[in-house]
């Protein structure tokens, strides 16, 4: 999925340097107004577009056709890595307690503990201040947790 996507976004680049480098010089303006974010695209002056536009024209498509690189494969090793060692804390009480329901909810809990250690890294990555996520994100979890045992796991 990462090298997926990772394809398609160099592709997307690609063509939309591809139809700014090819726009007319009055239709350049608007392209990159809508190509760029709600309140970015309104605030940008006539001379910002311009400008904008010279920098792609320098640059041009070094993306190419979504060809992937040695660096993007590396990274979709590391993300399934992280993804595999994310799998083994609630595993732990499997191997270690005879129970098994014992060990589903103990398994529960440190999923729950981990979400709740996402959730902070989520706020500290948003640098909002809220706190909000370290909430909402074990809360998500718990509640999924709790349908799952509802259904009989």
């Amino acid at each position: 999925m990462y090298l997926m996507m990772t394809s398609a976004e160099q592709r997307r680049q690609s063509v939309l340097i591809g139809h700014l480098c090819n726009a007319t010089p009055e239709n350049r303006e608007l392209l990159i107004r809508g190509y760029l974010s709600g309140s970015v695209g309104e605030q940008l002056t006539r001379e910002d577009a311009m400008t904008v536009a010279a920098i792609l024209d320098r640059v041009g498509d070094r993306n190419g056709s979504g060809a992937l690189k040695r660096a993007d494969f590396v990274a979709a090793a590391a993300v399934f890595l992280v993804v595999v060692t994310a799998t083994f804390p609630p595993i732990i009480p499997f191997v270690f307690v005879d129970d098994f329901l014992l060990a589903m909810r103990l398994s529960n809990m440190i999923a729950l503990t981990m979400l709740f250690a996402i959730g902070v890294g989520l706020d500290r990555y948003v640098q909002g201040g809220s706190k909000l996520m370290r909430w909402v994100v074990p809360f998500i979890g718990a509640v999924l947790v709790a349908t799952t045992i509802l259904l009989g796991g």
